[in-house]
């Protein structure tokens, strides 16, 4: 196949060859580095803030349960014991809708998320009840009321801490896994890319030596040996369909006329040679003659001599 490109062809093909070694490299880049991209737009955009909205949950829980102490720390007619009890009661409500916030992008831990929905609510129940009794300096009672709302604080903690470490644990494996999946492509590509280096070297190498430089430097061997006037061996390549066999086929068209050439020359020289011969032969006829010629004058002027 390689004897029938053109030279420009074949080296068309090498920088194809090269060029498509580059072009799936980068096809698996991408395709790597936007699957690490969703994967790490995921962990930022949802996993991440999920998480911070369940601090929050816990945040918003606690400030809660201090806002239901304080209020028994003043007056029930007070202005600030009725801020309180407000902040425990918008706190309770930012618990509930940081909660909902942070179930939406936190998967696969629904038991603990509902254990902490459900502890909000008796927390949030337990709490009113007690603000209510603070507000009417119903101190013995709220403070009954408050020791029912810490135990369910208490629980609501050890669940939302211990889902809090497992999550915040399961980012920071998600970004170690991601840190190592690009690295692994990082490897991945510089082998490849060398691979293709190496393949690339040795394609054009083998090309080049089997389409090119090869039958060049035997075409010009065999043109040394022609010039040399060594006329016999005949010419490869003829047939290819390239510049090659171009020159060959020209190539062959010289030794044809250096063929015709020499048998010229030869035949002229056994003409010459004939010619040569065929005077010799003349000549010594002529010579023989110009004798015989001589012989039968000198015996006539004898006979006239003895006549006499």
């Amino acid at each position: 196949m390689l004897k029938n490109l053109k030279i420009s062809a074949k080296i068309l093909a090498i920088i194809i060859c090269v060029s498509l070694v580059g072009l799936l490299l980068a096809g698996f880049g991408a395709v790597k580095m936007a699957g690490i991209d969703d994967n790490y737009s995921s962990l930022v955009l949802t996993k991440s803030p999920a998480v911070v909205k369940l601090v929050r949950t816990g945040r918003n829980v606690t400030d809660a349960a201090y806002s239901a102490y304080q209020v028994l720390a003043y007056d029930g007619a007070s202005d600030i014991a009725k801020d309180k009890a407000a902040n425990f009661a918008n706190q309770m409500k930012a618990a509930g809708a940081s909660l909902a916030e942070a179930r939406a992008g936190i998967g696969g831990h629904e038991a603990a998320l509902s254990d902490m929905a459900k502890g909000i609510g008796l927390i949030e129940s337990q709490g009113q009840v007690a603000v209510a009794l603070g507000l009417q300096d119903r101190s013995d009672e709220a403070v009954a009321a408050l020791s029912d709302m810490d135990r369910s604080v208490d629980a609501f903690i050890k669940t939302y801490q211990a889902l809090r470490d497992q999550v915040l644990a399961e980012v920071a494996s998600e970004s170690q896994s991601l840190t190592d999946q690009t690295w692994t492509t990082i490897y991945t590509m510089i082998g490849f890319s060398l691979a293709g280096l190496v393949f690339g070297i040795v394609g054009a190498t083998l090309i080049a030596a089997k389409g090119i430089t090869g039958p060049l430097s035997r075409l010009s061997g065999r043109m040394q040996r022609l010039a040399s006037g060594e006329l016999e061996a005949p010419i490869v390549g003829v047939e290819r369909g390239d510049e090659i066999g171009a020159m060959a086929r020209a190539m062959q068209v010289f030794k044809e006329a250096a063929l015709d050439k020499r048998r010229i020359e030869i035949e002229a020289e056994e003409s010459r040679r004939s010619q040569a011969a065929s005077r010799d032969r003349q000549s010594a006829l002529d010579t023989a003659k110009a004798e015989d010629l001589r012989a039968f004058v000198a015996q006539v002027e004898m006979g006239f001599t003895r006549l006499a």
